[in-house]
């Protein structure tokens, strides 16, 4: 019954929670930065591709 009435976005507890930007995980920062720079390098790519 207390397990019904949960918001959303659970707290930062021991569950996978998702990247949250108030969550202070180590992971989670690298996994965000690792991902900007991914994104960044993605656009390069696609941008080469348009010259192209």
């Amino acid at each position: 019954m207390d397990i019904e009435p949960t918001p959303g976005p659970t707290p930062p507890g021991p569950m996978p929670t998702p990247p949250n930007p108030a969550g202070p995980m180590s992971p989670d920062d690298e996994n965000t930065e690792k991902e900007k720079m991914d994104s960044g390098e993605e656009e390069e790519m696609s941008d080469t591709d348009k010259e192209a």
